[in-house]
């Protein structure tokens, strides 16, 4: 994919590579190399790791966009906010796409993490209650059925009384 860039004073079309296609052409490029090395005898590494900065360091959006957008691609989910041993906050997702270890991260502003953190909280929170509150539904049903099946009872028991 290319982007095209329309210059009116020169009446010149100036196309530049899209990035991701770039980095795709030289990840298949690598992947081509390392086919190469099949039934080679040479001894596969025990790790291989692919690690990835997205985003604009420095927009707290731009990367959490960013890291979200390719976390989802790469490994299905999004990523999260983690604090480092120094205080300092990166937004981060991790994983493994069969031995490939998949790692994308980048610094973001405290101020952003906490506020973030939050707000996943929060998120967290009302996932939990929408679930409890499935819950007790479920368990009101149950003793609404309970309840009438045992008012019948009684009453075919008097009847037969």
């Amino acid at each position: 994919m290319t982007t095209v860039t329309d210059k009116p004073a020169t009446g010149a079309v100036e196309t530049t590579p899209d990035p991701w296609a770039a980095v795709a052409a030289q990840l298949t490029d690598i992947a081509a190399d390392l086919a190469a090395l099949a039934r080679s005898g040479v001894p596969v590494p025990n790790y291989f790791e692919l690690s990835l900065m997205p985003g604009d360091h420095g927009d707290d959006e731009s990367v959490v966009r960013c890291i979200d957008a390719v976390a989802r691609v790469l490994l299905d989910k999004p990523g999260q906010v983690s604090k480092m041993c120094d205080g300092s906050y990166h937004y981060d997702a991790k994983g493994r796409r069969g031995p490939v270890s998949i790692s994308l991260l980048n610094v973001i502003s405290t101020e952003f993490a906490e506020r973030r953190k939050h707000i996943d909280e929060l998120a967290a929170m009302r996932e939990q209650l929408a679930a409890a509150e499935a819950d007790a539904a479920r368990l009101r049903a149950r003793l609404a059925e309970r309840t009438d099946a045992a008012l019948t009872e009684d009453a075919e028991q008097n009847d037969d009384a």
